[in-house]
């Protein structure tokens, strides 16, 4: 079930992304679907190393489907899904609003390794401007209540997490 809810990721993102600059000041900076769900997986793995093995499997979904040299997604993506696991130990993603400060912080620091990645590969065309970058991570940041409420709904990736239950009986623990 998690592979499909990872297909679904990238393709509705794939879909997604021509229709955007439609929306209210997303052109320049879309909300990075796919990097949101790997901040949602890493957020949730405790211990376990399943989810972070899936953010990275997401990312190499990602790069099949973007001109950026192959592994560039998986390893930012499992990357902020590390990041993302570390910083759960002081900020809980239980609700949207810290869902939204997490992102914000894994944001801020995929666009500072992102940056990174770009100079030590020599100025690459295909890496994202900082100021982009940055902007994605304040949108991501806008959007992350909705996507965390979207995939605590949907139940896809339950099983893969190991959690008996997403209601209230979760929240309580």
């Amino acid at each position: 079930m998690a592979f499909a809810g990872l297909l679904f990721v990238t393709f509705a993102d794939t879909a997604l992304r021509p229709w955007l600059p439609g929306l209210l000041w997303f052109d320049r900076a879309p909300p990075p679907l796919p990097l949101l769900t790997a901040f949602y997986l890493g957020s949730h793995a405790y211990r376990a190393t399943r989810p972070l093995f899936l953010a990275v499997l997401l990312g190499a979904m990602q790069d099949c489907f973007s001109v950026a040299p192959l592994g560039y997604f998986a390893f930012l993506f499992g990357l902020a899904a590390l990041l993302a696991r570390g910083l759960n130990r002081y900020l809980h993603a239980d609700s949207g609003a810290a869902f939204a400060i997490l992102s914000l912080f894994c944001g801020l620091g995929y666009a500072f390794c992102a940056l990174l990645l770009a100079v030590l590969a020599g100025g690459s065309p295909h890496a994202a401007g900082f100021g982009d970058s940055l902007l994605s991570a304040l949108t991501g940041a806008l959007v992350a209540p909705l996507v965390w409420r979207m995939w605590e709904a949907s139940g896809l990736f339950r099983e893969a997490l190991r959690v008996r239950s997403y209601g209230l009986e979760h929240m309580l623990r």
